[in-house]
């Protein structure tokens, strides 16, 4: 399997993070309680400077299996709305 990704990564904290416009992804591993074992979470902050405590949880589901896994869905995440940021406003 070959991965591709879109977007520059560094180690930051305890896990990945890539700066988007306007703000930043951030991917962590972390224990989930309801499975029983680590899962990997993409986070979403806003503005111009990364915050943990201000970021959201992003994509279709939570608790990723792998590091690949949880990048590739937070880069797709980004290019569907990064589509529908572009279709909102030629609509307008």
């Amino acid at each position: 399997m070959i991965t591709v990704s879109t977007l520059e990564w560094s180690r930051h904290q305890e896990g990945w993070l890539a700066q988007v416009k306007p703000g930043y992804l951030f991917i962590l591993n972390r224990f989930d309680s309801e499975i029983g074992s680590k899962r990997w979470f993409v986070l979403y902050s806003a503005g111009l400077h990364f915050s943990i405590e201000n970021s959201r949880l992003v994509g279709e589901r939570h608790g990723y299996t792998s590091l690949c896994e949880a990048k590739f869905e937070a880069e797709q995440n980004l290019k569907f709305q990064r589509i529908s940021s572009r279709q909102e406003s030629s609509v307008r």
